[in-house]
């Protein structure tokens, strides 16, 4: 059970993690649920051997901020159902790939001149450092637990 400055439920194996709920074998974290082995990471759930990671759901890998059902892939931003992937922003089912923006695949060196320039824009627009607007879902409020827990938008 060997646990060292935790706060929260059912951790093990764990230190310093605070509000982790069902969390194993984790490191230097907050606010975690239901995974296995995270280190430094930070709001996340339903990991495996993740690390680096920020605001992120259902992982297993690296670096990944504001994703959700990625796996085995690392750098990754605002991405959804991305695998075996790198170094991508903005991108939605893609497999083995790297350097996308929005689906498109670039070189290295374009990749890494438009990526700063993409992040100031949205932080210019106060876009960046949110997890995917609700605008965005694919699912109607009506039809996901928020609407059970917190009423009728």
């Amino acid at each position: 059970m060997s646990c060292e400055n935790c706060i929260g439920e059912n951790i093990f194996n764990s230190k310093n993690v605070f509000y982790g709920f069902d969390t194993y074998f984790s490191q230097d974290c907050a606010y975690l649920h239901d995974g296995l082995k995270a280190k430094d990471c930070h709001d996340i759930c339903f990991f495996d051997g993740t690390e680096l990671c920020y605001e992120s759901t259902s992982l297993i890998g690296y670096g990944y901020r504001f994703t959700n059902f990625c796996r085995d892939s690392y750098n990754l931003f605002y991405c959804d159902n991305c695998h075996g992937c790198k170094n991508c922003f903005g991108c939605c089912g893609l497999r083995k790939k790297e350097y996308c923006i929005l689906n498109k695949q670039f070189n290295r060196d374009t990749y890494e001149t438009l990526l700063p320039l993409i992040i100031a824009h949205i932080t210019q627009t106060q876009e960046w450092g949110e997890f995917f607007p609700i605008e965005n879902s694919i699912f109607p409020y009506e039809d996901t637990l928020a609407a059970e827990y917190f009423g009728k938008k």
